[in-house]
């Protein structure tokens, strides 16, 4: 570790976060889960853009795709990533894998 490494720039409420390298991802969630969502986005200063039927489109600054893969399958068909392409392709990939498994 350098002499002159201070932490505090890499902590975010309480968390440590390297966010430089951050990537817009925008996840479309039914409306079944709309309000969680709405509630969980708000709570981070993002805002939930209302979508056909109820469903609503939050666009998250991620810096780590894994944590994107994990949060969709969380919510199972519940979530899709609508952009960028490679993230899509991501989370794709990884749902083709689990499907080889069983």
């Amino acid at each position: 570790m350098p002499e002159d490494f201070a932490p505090e720039p890499w902590i975010e409420k309480r968390r440590v976060y390297d966010g430089r390298d951050e990537t817009d991802v925008a996840i479309r969630y039914k409306p079944s889960v709309a309000r969680f969502v709405r509630e969980d986005a708000g709570s981070r200063g993002l805002l939930a853009t209302d979508c056909v039927a109820g469903a609503v489109q939050v666009t998250w600054p991620v810096a780590d795709w894994d944590w994107v893969v994990h949060h969709v399958l969380a919510y199972g068909a519940e979530a899709e990533v609508v952009g960028p392409p490679e993230v899509r392709d991501r989370v794709r990939v990884v749902l083709e894998g689990m499907g080889e498994r069983t």
